[in-house]
């Protein structure tokens, strides 16, 4: 479900109308992105009343928030020419250029501020539910999907999915130069492989070991997310893979 149709192409033709027509330039992108994300943070604010009212539900929010906003940027990237490097030519995904510049707005603060508002009642409200799953919260629930080389989503129990996240804010980033580290090539390297890896020298056991310390500390279970099983190699117990367009 959209905003109504008047209001959203209102909208859309007002903030088009404030871009040039002109050749890309610094200037037009960044007149582009903060009304791209106001009408972004319109969309929010109705989504949040949609789950208020128990039209939707907290666990779908971010998805569809996010897919407005991909969708937006793709028309308003047809109707202005400006923010060409936002979306990927790849496989149609929000790229780290816009993430990266969206994050630091006063827009994505308010963004965010609107998901609490709505998140912390329900939260509230399940503390004893929570502190009951946690005991039996285990490696099997939690799947870490690779959408590109360079970005992923995590789901944990009961399928709630967190907005997808590059390996810098997931702890994967080579301080020296900004880059994904070993650790993340050999997370990737699972992934594209189903869960298993039959790669074991001393160099693949390293970069294990620094995965299990991000994956722990994320998800919060001491087991081993993944062993060394003889004859098999590395075999991760949750599941990863690779999206279709990861590899199209």
């Amino acid at each position: 479900m959209l905003p109504p149709r008047q209001s959203r192409g209102a909208s859309l033709c007002r903030l088009e109308q404030r871009i040039p027509r002109q050749s890309y330039h610094w200037e037009s992108e960044k007149l582009l992105l903060t009304n791209i994300l106001k009408v972004f943070l319109t969309f929010t604010e109705e989504a949040c009343a949609l789950v208020k009212t128990g039209t939707w539900k907290l666990t779908d929010v971010r998805s569809r928030c996010d897919e407005f906003l991909r969708h937006l940027i793709i028309e308003m990237q047809r109707r202005t020419g400006c923010g060409e490097n936002w979306i990927s030519n790849w496989n149609g995904s929000i790229t780290d250029f816009f993430w990266r510049d969206c994050k630091q707005t006063e827009e994505w603060r308010q963004y965010q501020d609107e998901l609490l508002k709505i998140a912390e009642p329900q939260l509230h409200g399940n503390i004893d539910k929570e502190a009951a799953e946690s005991s039996t919260k285990k490696w099997e629930d939690i799947q870490i999907v690779f959408l590109s080389d360079e970005r992923i989503q995590l789901s944990n129990l009961g399928g709630v999915e967190s907005p997808t996240m590059n390996y810098a804010e997931l702890g994967f980033e080579d301080k020296r130069n900004g880059k994904p580290n070993t650790a993340w090539d050999a997370l990737r390297l699972l992934a594209e492989n189903q869960g298993v890896l039959k790669q074991w020298d001393g160099k693949m056991e390293k970069r294990i070991q620094k995965i299990r310390s991000i994956l722990r500390k994320r998800f919060q279970i001491d087991d081993d997310p993944i062993p060394l099983l003889p004859g098999q190699g590395y075999t991760a117990k949750f599941k990863t893979y690779c999206r279709p367009a990861y590899t199209t």
